[in-house]
């Protein structure tokens, strides 16, 4: 039996004020030595981003009230890889869905694991992990990279279904880091795979496991010639949808500017002094496309009580009443919304300083952007 303690089970309040209080309670010189410790001291702070509740230069700004730069630098680091994530989206669109760089190697299926799934692996950590991610929508990022490793680079499962997968429970589930952070540890949008062995395994997880498919050298698990883990035989073809809310009718004063949000803009100090329609409009054809849980949808709605008079429209974009006869229609900029028509506000960047371009990796983008570091 492996010695074992119980991985962290976060909660993700949803109330502003206590959001903004958990980024103040960031300690970044802490995070920075302990960050890949599964009990390490991140920040949780992830899903607020994804939704925009809170940006990436207001939370690298609140952190530097009170520590310098040199001591906030690893923190800022992690921030600058969701940036660059973006940045890709914004260049690339759709074809982040598709091999970035190479087509990736020693494909066995183009389902999911079923072991991992099942939190079925075997391996305590593995196992663990995702049970932590059905009961509270949370996997610590050196988690994830462990079980994107096990299911594209030793089953040998093709990255997209499985991304999908976490992405669906997920409470931070971002398109953008969450694809793009599969494809770097299946080695289509880097130079090589991503592989980690029982050692690493127990050195950040804090449990102790041995005798396990992955209780093997980096030399052996590299090898092509290496069997399917009797563990990871049986597959699973997943049909994941989005139970969104039932569509209630809206009305709308055309009088007055509408500013429209998405799951993706859930700040509630945007704009929050002008009078305004406002309206969350939930796209069931986006849903369609990249579905999430139930305990993601509520999520999302409580996150979205946040801002006084929200209307909530479950319908695309073309079906808002009276669009047409809005005075002005004003919402952020967002990749999955690129579609929709009006005035769109941002998008708000760490590094505003750098271009809109394709960088070749995440070392190039952050030299780059190290020398506006303030």
């Amino acid at each position: 039996m492996p010695r074992t303690q119980t991985i962290i089970r976060p909660s993700f309040p949803t109330d502003y004020q206590s959001i903004l209080q958990r980024v103040y309670a960031i300690n970044p010189v802490r995070y920075g030595r302990t960050r890949n410790y599964l009990d390490g001291a991140v920040s949780y702070l992830s899903p607020y981003i994804t939704h925009g509740v809170l940006t990436l230069p207001q939370v690298r700004d609140m952190v530097l009230e009170n520590y310098s730069v040199q001591q906030a630098t690893d923190f800022i680091f992690q921030l600058t890889w969701r940036e660059f994530f973006y940045r890709v989206w914004w260049q690339l669109g759709d074809d982040i869905w598709q091999d970035i760089k190479d087509p990736q190697q020693d494909i066995r299926t183009y389902e999911a694991p079923t072991a991992i799934l099942d939190a079925n692996t075997g391996i305590y950590a593995l196992d663990e992990a995702v049970r932590v991610l059905y009961e509270t929508g949370y996997m610590h990022n050196h988690a994830r990279m462990w079980i994107a490793s096990v299911a594209c680079n030793v089953c040998g499962a093709y990255w997209k279904l499985p991304s999908q997968w976490l992405y669906y429970h997920l409470l931070d589930g971002d398109i953008a880091s969450n694809t793009l952070s599969w494809q770097w540890v299946a080695g289509t949008f880097a130079s090589k795979k991503y592989f980690a062995n029982q050692a690493n395994l127990n050195k950040y997880s804090g449990i102790e496991q041995h005798n396990t498919f992955l209780d093997v050298s980096y030399d052996e698990l590299r090898s092509a010639t290496i069997e399917l883990p009797r563990e990871l035989r049986l597959v699973t073809h997943l049909a994941l949808q989005t139970p969104l809310p039932p569509p209630k009718p809206i009305s709308i004063d055309t009088t007055k500017p509408l500013y429209l949000y998405h799951a993706w803009s859930l700040s509630p100090t945007w704009k929050a002094n002008e009078d305004a329609e406002r309206v969350l409009v939930l796209e069931p054809s986006h849903f369609q496309r990249y579905p999430i849980s139930e305990k993601r949808v509520q999520f999302i709605l409580a996150l979205a009580k946040n801002i006084p008079n929200l209307k909530i429209f479950v319908g695309e974009y073309h079906q808002l009443p009276n669009l047409d006869k809005a005075s002005q229609v004003v919402f952020q900029a967002h990749p999955a919304v690129n579609h929709w028509r009006g005035y769109a506000t941002g998008p708000v960047w760490l590094f505003p300083q750098l271009p809109q371009k394709m960088y070749g990796s995440f070392f190039s983008y952050w030299k780059k952007a190290q020398r506006y570091l303030r």
